[in-house]
């Protein structure tokens, strides 16, 4: 069910839509806080962030399937050559993140507008704490900038078991930090 309302320019707006933008603007937030500030193991500035808006696929955590992922991923990328793309996921009103790391100088073109990346560290960041894992997979990617849905996949092995999540943005460009 949802309820219509009026907001402060007298329009009227219905609740979901309300209740949505306030969950993105709370992630958007989290993304500047949390991308901005890389794990220890990277030491490195911040480059570059972009925050891409869509819909989520099948996330693994740990070799465990995952529904609370969100419509906001973030990729940066850092001044030693790392890149970066964080999975925002929200549980109880409490946000987490799946991060996916590798050297950028690394990466493979697949095609005019694809790219796959060589994942090293996969990080999980929860309110309790965070823990980063070597790894072994990669990140497919296409160019966000197309103006149409682009597909960021991201798939590897750690100890703790298998960390995957799969994102189609909304093709609409990138937010930039």
């Amino acid at each position: 069910m949802t309820l219509e309302s009026t907001n402060h320019f007298g329009i009227k707006v219905d609740s979901m839509f309300i209740i949505l933008n306030t969950i993105k603007n709370r992630l958007l937030g989290l993304f500047s806080f949390t991308l901005f500030f890389a794990p220890t193991f990277v030491q490195a500035e911040t480059v570059s962030v972009l925050i891409l808006e869509g819909k989520c696929g099948s996330v693994l955590i740990n070799g465990k399937s995952d529904d609370s992922c969100m419509g906001v991923l973030g990729n940066s990328v850092f001044d030693n050559g790392q890149v970066l793309f964080a999975f925002t996921l929200v549980k109880n009103d409490k946000a987490s993140m799946l991060k996916f790391f590798g050297n950028g100088e690394h990466k493979v073109a697949t095609g005019e507008n694809e790219r796959i990346q060589q994942i090293s560290t996969v990080e999980y960041v929860t309110p309790q704490g965070r823990v980063s894992y070597a790894a072994v997979g990669q990140s497919k990617y296409q160019n966000p900038y197309m103006g149409v849905p682009v597909a960021i996949l991201c798939n590897t092995e750690t100890k703790a078991g298998v960390m995957r999540a799969a994102f189609i943005t909304n093709g609409e460009e990138p937010i930039s930090e």
